[in-house]
């Protein structure tokens, strides 16, 4: 086998670890060598993007199918149908409220476009790849719908993180992420349209609950139903979707790896949910105390290590 065939093999090998080990057993090497076929035929030494991401899909659903086996296969059907209903209705009311909502609330002078475009926050990545998810459905497109729902966790997840260690950017609160990651992983292993009645459920559901969502909002008066940022923006915000985003993070971290690294995994994710402490405490210790609460951490190392080694010596 020749060497860029070895490294396509190792590239396929790697994303199938998002299916789980079991799976993996009985069926990784058939589907290697299926897809390495295919590419032998279309002459080419490197996956290509769409492939990746349908396995990587293909995979996370296949585990979100274990974790709810003991569902039948039609409560699986209504769990996601009603998952993506609610997923696509809340990011409708976030992408028009919180995202595009300034330029309804400031309509006689409306702000141009800032960081991110029209848009407010990164997080419309999010909204946007859960309505994609919804029109595919909609479509009965079942692959693009599970790459799509795919996409939309990973962003849910990493947007969070990503956008509290930059400076200047407005964050959207951990329970936000909390559900679209929870809604689309609900809306996974099951089809939402396998039935006529389902897909009629969810081609009018998800209109009807995002105008009635709409209008609870609107109905709260006083500005807040147009625009529903940057109120309670701030260190506290910031804070909490960066611990929310290590949380995952870490979570996913440790469930992925195979077993022999999962110690390792462990401690990093036990190093990696401190990192919001940390953050916390820089911001409210002076710069002028920084020196000396340096020398007091360093010392304190040195003595524990100390100690640890005094009581391995003893015993």
């Amino acid at each position: 086998m020749s060497e860029p065939t070895s490294s396509l093999e190792t590239t396929y090998r790697r994303t199938l670890l998002a299916y789980p080990a079991s799976w993996r057993k009985q069926n990784e090497g058939e589907m290697v060598g299926v897809m390495l076929d295919l590419a032998d035929q279309e002459q080419r030494t490197k996956p290509t993007v769409g492939e990746l991401a349908n396995l990587v899909g293909s995979g996370l659903a296949t585990r979100c199918e274990r974790l709810l086996g003991w569902v039948p296969a039609s409560g699986r059907d209504r769990i996601a149908c009603f998952s993506l209903i609610i997923a696509s209705s809340l990011a409708t009311i976030m992408l028009v409220l919180g995202e595009l909502g300034r330029w309804f609330r400031f309509n006689s002078y409306p702000p141009g476009p800032g960081l991110f475009g029209p848009f407010t926050t990164p997080a419309s990545l999010t909204y946007l790849l859960i309505l994609g998810a919804f029109m595919a459905a909609s479509l009965g497109w079942h692959a693009a719908r599970r790459i799509l729902l795919g996409l939309a966790i990973l962003t849910a997840v990493s947007i969070p993180l990503i956008s509290s260690a930059i400076g200047g950017v407005v964050t959207v609160g951990w329970p936000v992420s909390a559900v679209f990651v929870g809604a689309s992983v609900l809306s996974l292993p099951g089809d939402p349209t396998n039935t006529v009645r389902q897909h009629r459920a969810l081609v009018l559901g998800a209109p009807l609950a995002a105008v009635a969502f709409g209008f609870s909002s609107y109905m709260q008066g006083g500005g807040a139903q147009k625009w529903f940022y940057p109120g309670g923006v701030g260190m506290g915000a910031d804070f909490l979707a960066f611990a929310a985003g290590c949380l995952l993070v870490s979570g996913l971290l440790t469930f992925g790896v195979p077993g022999r690294w999962k110690p390792a995994a462990v401690l990093l994710a036990i190093g990696t949910l401190t990192l919001p402490i940390k953050v916390l405490f820089m911001a409210l210790i002076p710069n002028n105390a920084w020196p000396t609460l340096t020398a007091v951490c360093i010392t304190a190392a040195i003595f524990i290590a100390w100690q640890v080694r005094q009581a391995q010596t003893r015993s």
